[in-house]
């Protein structure tokens, strides 16, 4: 929005306002809450347990209709691919696991769906 302003001068909360009457509501915005820096200290942290609120989606069927939001797809492949095998932040054997079940057995109510192991 700042970058939409700052030529104009207009008030942000007032053209973020004429921009969501003027599209019935229906405006999308990408927000950014935590540093490079603050999202490192947190993933090397050995009780982190990275996940996502994405929804569960397939290539076919009924769960391949509707627009996912891209998380759906993109939180397990970011954590391997930049913090396990980027930059090396995260091990293999202390991140892979614990997504795979190892601490959610700790969780209340938690009901055993598995876990991902070493392949023979």
């Amino acid at each position: 929005m700042a970058e939409i302003v700052k030529d104009s001068g207009d008030v942000p909360f007032l053209t973020t306002r004429a921009l969501l009457e003027e599209e019935g509501g229906r405006v999308g915005m990408v927000g950014f809450g935590m540093g490079e820096e603050t999202t490192s200290r947190i993933l090397a942290h050995p009780s982190c347990m990275p996940a996502s609120d994405g929804s569960s989606l397939a290539t076919y069927g009924a769960l391949a209709q509707g627009n996912p939001h891209p998380r759906s797809y993109g939180t397990f492949a970011r954590v391997l691919g930049k913090y396990v095998r980027g930059v090396e932040l995260v091990l293999v054997n202390g991140q892979v696991v614990p997504d795979g079940g190892e601490r959610s057995d700790n969780l209340p109510g938690h009901v055993l769906r598995g876990e991902l192991t070493p392949s023979v």
